[in-house]
């Protein structure tokens, strides 16, 4: 499970800053967290700001941990970035560093790199002590060439300081067989996101073929997307697959779409998903996206997880990472969103509120001001201006 993440001079983010998914001592126990190593941590994080605070980039801080850690030799071309963003009123490097458990061990994570190269990377393992110890240790030197340790970590040495500028040396070593390499790179890959490089994912003909593709090919979610439709008053009572032909002659292209079917009393209808409402679009994506986490457990980071939802779907959609029932393997969520009544649907220690002064964004736990009740009416504070993070009219 990831407990923590740690950025400085990322994106729109100058100053170093911090999401954390521990809970405190004190916090009363609910659903919404669990517990790992005698550690409480949160399913659900959501993020709330005004427009271009700095919300989808304090996303993509997280996000950078499964486009960058798990990249393989056969993945990475040599001149290709890596994917990270510096502020531009920064230094040249940023750093991003990460606290997470994996087979009840707990690692951390960090590296400091530009946009073409890493200049420092390592991985410590805690031990039984409670003190964290060095895995291996990465330093670029002035001429170019890196300084590699390791402890046990099992990757050739020969081959260790030869790994290229831009890829890390988890996936390197991942390539190479290291098993713990290759756990933490299968871990990292379960970190999924709606967002590429340049924000969210659209909602066009593209991505909806890819979310009918997935669960044509996928079945075993059928029922469950189909039975949170239902729930969810989407009008569509069952879902099934229909061909794509293309041209005049009719050509099969082996590709089928996601077919919504409507019932009207003892009559039915069936409608391609490129057809339906902007709401029932969002819903297809935004499925596709958490129902795999919730059956075997990640993180799933969305951006402006209410896009084109109604606010009372928002809760029924974060209740399914509440319940064991619906979430056996502690699948964790961290989303932004326009919704303020999700001030009042998660508690306190669930939200981080962002804003933007002078080009630089800020972001802070809701737990952390001053005078927050837990009983407090948060929506009507956030609303009257008393929580900071709107946009000043």
């Amino acid at each position: 499970m990831l407990l923590k993440i740690d950025f400085e001079n990322c994106y729109s983010f100058l100053e170093p800053t911090s999401v954390s998914f521990l809970v405190g001592k004190k916090v009363s126990n609910s659903f919404w967290e669990t517990e790992i190593n005698g550690r409480r941590v949160n399913k659900a994080i959501g993020v709330l700001g005004a427009n271009a605070s700095g919300k989808t980039n304090l996303l993509r801080a997280i996000d950078f941990l499964s486009k960058f850690i798990p990249v393989t030799y056969e993945e990475k071309k040599p001149n290709e970035s890596i994917p990270i963003t510096r502020h531009l009123l920064g230094s040249e490097t940023s750093k991003i560093s990460a606290l997470f458990v994996l087979s009840e061990v707990e690692y951390k994570y960090k590296v400091e790199c530009t946009n073409s190269s890493v200049i420092e990377e390592s991985l410590h393992k805690k031990g039984d002590t409670g003190k964290f110890k060095y895995v291996f240790k990465r330093t670029k030197l002035s001429d170019g060439k890196f300084a590699v340790k390791q402890n046990k970590f099992g990757f050739d040495s020969n081959k260790a300081v030869h790994v290229p500028d831009n890829l890390s040396f988890i996936g390197a070593a991942n390539s190479f067989g290291v098993p713990l390499a290759k756990e933490i790179s299968n871990y990292m890959l379960k970190i999924k996101s709606n967002m590429h490089s340049l924000g969210r994912h659209s909602k066009d003909f593209r991505q909806l073929m890819k979310s009918s593709r997935f669960f044509d090919e996928n079945p075993v979610y059928l029922d469950t997307l189909a039975e949170i439709m239902r729930n969810c008053d989407f009008g569509i009572d069952r879902i099934s697959f229909s061909k794509i032909v293309k041209g005049d002659a009719g050509k099969d292209t082996g590709d089928r779409i996601a077919m919504g079917h409507h019932k009207c009393g003892e009559k039915e209808f069936r409608l391609p998903f490129m057809s339906e409402s902007n709401g029932t679009q969002s819903a297809f994506l935004l499925l596709n996206t958490i129902l795999p986490i919730l059956k075997n457990g990640g993180t799933a980071v969305i951006d402006e997880i209410d896009n084109d939802l109604h606010p009372h779907l928002l809760p029924h959609i974060l209740d399914l990472f509440k319940h064991e029932e619906t979430n056996p393997n502690n699948a964790q969520i961290i989303f932004t969103c326009h919704t303020p009544e999700i001030l009042n649907i998660l508690a306190k220690h669930q939200i981080y509120l962002t804003e933007k002064d002078e080009s630089s964004s800020a972001s802070w736990r809701l737990a952390d001001l001053k005078g927050i009740r837990s009983d407090d009416n948060r929506y009507a504070k956030y609303m009257a201006g008393a929580l900071g993070a709107v946009p000043y009219l």
